[in-house]
């Protein structure tokens, strides 16, 4: 182990990440940020009572006003308002289906999860705000630097050759 510590030191010294490197490496974290949704949700505990509320949607409902009224997670007192988050924070199966939405328009079909049943209206999508190059730059070259690192591994074990 102290072996290795003293030969990736070494590398690193011998092989530091490049400005070009690094800013490669700032862009393709940024590319790879995932958009951000504002959504509300109303959360009942049988898929005929989420049924019931997307027929009173269809019809002209007010989705806070029923997310008040009707649904039993914490957001109700709020209209059901979840705000900001990534897809990462919710559970896949409602994650996906707010994401598949267009702004302005609400769950066709209930989403089960473990805590009931969920009908939701994506209200608007943003890109997440990314910090400046040079505020996040020792953490990304720090970053590119460990990839560098582990390409150097990886062709040397590629390379090698070992026999029992």
């Amino acid at each position: 182990q102290i072996l290795a510590e003293a030969a990736s030191e070494k590398f690193i010294k011998a092989n530091p990440a490049s400005d070009e490197e690094i800013r490669a490496e700032y862009d393709a974290q940024v590319a790879t940020m995932p958009k951000e949704y504002k959504a509300r949700h109303i959360l009942v505990d049988a898929k005929e009572a989420a049924d019931a509320i997307i027929v009173k949607l269809q019809a002209g409902g007010d989705f806070a006003k029923l997310a008040t009224a009707e649904s039993k997670d914490s957001s109700a007192s709020n209209g059901g308002d979840l705000g900001w988050f990534s897809p990462q924070t919710m559970f896949k199966p409602f994650a996906d289906a707010v994401a598949a939405r267009e702004k302005g328009k609400y769950t066709q079909a209930p989403v089960q999860s473990e805590f009931g049943f969920h009908v939701s209206l994506l209200e608007d999508t943003r890109s997440p705000e990314v910090p400046e190059f040079e505020q996040v730059k020792p953490q990304v070259e720090m970053f590119a630097q460990r990839k560098k690192l582990q390409a150097y591994i990886d062709g040397l074990r590629a390379a090698a050759k070992i026999q029992k």
